[in-house]
């Protein structure tokens, strides 16, 4: 096997394994680190096949590789997230690898008794192998085009909001294109439609008026959001919250500012969009 198709088959065994893996630890996927992840696992790979088998450096070079692919796309993650991520990196090239080396037992033992040995039966048995690692690397081209093309399932998150002891629920859109951010304190910024939002003032107070109208409570907590559309700059009125959490997972917090969208209509039928980069850190 030349070392050229070992890393190829390696490269996209690990790139397919850790795909998944974020997938099922609800992990952001970032088509350049799922990438780079695919060339240190190949490239670890082909180092150990240089190494005695019967020491423990390729074990522990292996490792110290699915480690390091597992901090690269789970970087700034908390430690148990990154320990589900890593065991679910683990268990998908288990299973690809697994279904891999049961197909290529069964070539060794069903197809090449019947091949012979002379240069044509190695020939024969090398288009074999390639045929495999052909299906393999366009699997693995078809991944990373689908992956830049930004072609993502649609995602949503019920929100649970608490400003100054009012609390109200709402269903926001995930958006990886909301680049937002307060310019107070650098978070990310949920923009909420206003319509939605006022069930959280009190009575008779518009969002809108000027701050020194505003309860005191929700005077201090007030923001002016910089929108840029093209040339033009817009400012939003901004909140503070006390807390947004998941309604499913009351225990994560988000930390994010909430922006008021006086415009009509809706985010494709949610009252709220929210960046995506709030939730790298929480699911």
């Amino acid at each position: 096997l030349y070392i050229d198709v070992y890393f190829l088959i390696n490269f996209t065994l690990d790139m397919l394994s850790m795909y998944f893996a974020s997938k099922a630890a609800k992990f952001r996927v970032f088509p350049a680190r799922l990438s780079l992840c695919g060339a240190i696992g190949g490239a670890a790979a082909c180092l150990c096949v240089f190494l005695p088998r019967d020491s423990f450096m390729p074990s522990a070079i292996l490792l110290l590789s699915a480690a390091g692919m597992t901090f690269l796309v789970g970087r700034g993650a908390r430690p148990l997230r990154l320990l589900r991520l890593g065991v679910a990196f683990l268990l998908f090239e288990t299973i690809f690898g697994g279904a891999l080396g049961a197909l290529y037992a069964f070539y060794e033992r069903r197809l090449v008794p019947h091949l012979s040995e002379d240069a044509g039966g190695a020939y024969n048995r090398r288009i074999l192998l390639l045929t495999v690692l052909v299906l393999l690397t366009i699997g693995g081209v078809k991944l990373v085009l689908l992956l830049f093309s930004g072609q993502r399932g649609v995602r949503t998150v019920r929100l649970r909001i608490v400003l100054c002891g009012a609390e109200q629920e709402c269903e926001a859109l995930v958006d990886s294109g909301n680049l937002l951010r307060d310019p107070m304190n650098l978070s990310p910024v949920m923009l909420i439609k206003a319509r939605d939002f006022r069930g959280l003032l009190p009575r008779g107070t518009d969002f809108s008026e000027a701050p020194e109208n505003m309860p005191l409570p929700w005077r201090n907590k007030m923001r002016l959001i910089p929108i840029r559309k093209g040339e033009s700059l817009t400012m939003r009125v901004g909140f503070l919250p006390d807390s947004i959490t998941l309604c499913d997972r009351p225990q994560e917090a988000l930390a994010l500012t909430v922006a008021v969208d006086p415009e009509e209509g809706s985010y494709g039928g949610y009252c709220a969009l929210i960046p995506s980069a709030a939730l790298d850190l929480v699911i």
